[in-house]
């Protein structure tokens, strides 16, 4: 056994592998985490006499354990890691590019002044976009006086000094190029289940330290703030669980010396 460390500060790197509904496990995904704390529950139960002389006294105290809380907060923006805090599933967004003849870009646009109209398409190239009034001789309407547009978002803005009635139905048209990315279908998953790990070192003397919770509960506790000053953080919370093949919920493994 190795000497004691005067202390433990660590550095490391946690992942978890979430649990699919099949018991089949994700490959690990990295967290980038700032904080991983435990808390471990436990109720006190005592006999207390009621003899003559003695009443209230405590004759004899069991500890009994309750189940482990786990608290974890990171700040992975990859796909996965971002899906388990938005409580969601991870897929991919993706968008083809139209032809070259302008297409119809939204059904049934209504105008109002001031107010803006969101496309059904983004990435919306600059040339050959059109707004047109529906009627059998149709208005067409000019850009930078009537309205704006956003082309990465996919918005046509109607200005407040438009001449374009309000109420107006509009024949929007136009052409768009091909965009990629992720998605994240959020609200649909509240608990993340899988299997937790922290890789590291204590700084204090150099050795290595892995933590492993074998099956853990989580759901996010905490708001996230899209307009935060700072980079934002994702908070989870909740309980580890024992295996029926384990005899405990986690194991922690340190004081460890590569031979």
């Amino acid at each position: 056994m190795a000497e004691a460390a005067a202390g433990i500060l660590l550095e490391g790197d946690v992942w978890l592998a979430r649990r699919n509904p099949d018991d089949t496990y994700e490959n690990y995904v990295s967290l980038f985490a700032g904080k991983l704390a435990l808390k471990h529950n436990n109720e006190t139960k005592d006999i207390t006499s009621k003899q003559k002389g003695k009443y209230g006294q405590v004759l004899a105290s069991v500890v009994v354990p309750k189940p482990t809380d786990l608290s974890l907060t990171f700040s992975s923006v990859s796909p996965k890691a971002l899906a388990m805090g938005l409580q969601g599933t991870a897929g991919a967004y993706s968008q083809a590019a139209s032809g070259a003849t302008p297409v119809a870009l939204v059904q049934g646009a209504k105008s109002a002044n001031g107010t803006s109209i969101k496309l059904d398409y983004r990435n919306i190239n600059g040339t050959g976009l059109s707004v047109k009034s529906t009627e059998t001789t149709p208005t067409t309407y000019a850009k930078d006086i009537d309205y704006t547009v956003d082309y990465a978002g996919g918005y046509v803005h109607i200005l407040a000094s438009s001449t374009i009635p309000d109420g107006m139905l509009l024949d929007i048209k136009g052409t768009y190029s091909a965009i990629s990315g992720d998605k994240i279908i959020g609200g649909t998953a509240p608990n993340v289940r899988g299997m937790l790990r922290l890789e590291g070192a204590n700084l204090v003397d150099g050795r290595g330290c892995e933590f492993i919770a074998y099956d853990v509960s989580l759901s996010s506790d905490s708001e996230i703030d899209w307009l935060s000053d700072k980079p934002i953080d994702i908070s989870m919370k909740g309980r580890m669980m024992t295996p029926e093949i384990k005899t405990g919920p986690y194991e922690l493994n340190y004081n460890l010396i590569a031979a």
